[in-house]
């Protein structure tokens, strides 16, 4: 996040200076934007940059339908922000489960190191038994809307593929979008148990 300043007034000069952001300024508000560094806070007249304006490429949100321990009875949705999300849970809360499942929605497991692809699979497992460990039903649907050169995508994924994989919103409703996943969405997806066994491996190597 940046903030501009523009017209505001200090506790020890007259001369105005303003945040350019939601809500009351603040000396306190301009004193904590101050401690990020030359990154978080712009002059207006050396700058004129928006900074309420995010990046090309973003995710809106994450919906998860009717998986074995998420999504039920009432879909399970996130909505994101385009700057900087943070996933907060304790261990067995579904943080990764959520990652693993936007890498399907994504169309991303085929990037997956080959040590990682066998602790993969139950994320893509339709079970069949308790006993068993998949993590779908046979009616979990997964989607994402992703932003891209102010177009909107919903991207959808389901077990069996009879959902469209890619539409495009158009005066109000979804179509179907002729794009390529690998190409029109870059996206690096990596959960934080997945990261730590991926470099623990890199150096026993």
């Amino acid at each position: 996040m940046r903030i501009i300043l523009r017209e505001f007034k200090n506790r020890n000069s007259r001369k105005p200076l303003h945040l350019g952001k939601d809500g009351s300024p603040s000396i306190e508000g301009l004193q904590l934007a101050l401690l990020d560094g030359a990154l978080s806070v712009l002059r207006s007249d050396r700058d004129p940059v928006d900074p309420n304006v995010h990046a090309a490429l973003a995710l809106e949100s994450i919906e998860i339908i009717g998986a074995r321990y998420m999504g039920r009875p009432q879909p399970f949705t996130i909505k994101l922000n385009p700057w900087l999300n943070t996933i907060i849970g304790g261990r067995g809360t579904g943080k990764s489960t959520l990652i693993e499942f936007l890498r399907l929605a994504l169309r991303r497991d085929d990037e997956l190191p080959e040590s990682l692809k066998e602790e993969f699979k139950k994320y893509e497992q339709v079970y069949q038994s308790r006993e068993e460990g998949g993590l779908l039903r046979s009616d979990t649907a997964l989607s994402a809307i992703y932003l891209r050169n102010g177009a909107r995508f919903l991207v959808q994924w389901n077990p069996d593929g009879s959902l469209e994989p890619i539409q495009e919103e158009k005066e109000g409703s979804w179509k179907r979008a002729e794009v390529i996943f690998g190409n029109d969405f870059p996206f690096e997806c990596t959960a934080r148990n997945r990261y730590f066994t991926s470099r623990k491996r890199r150096l026993l190597c």
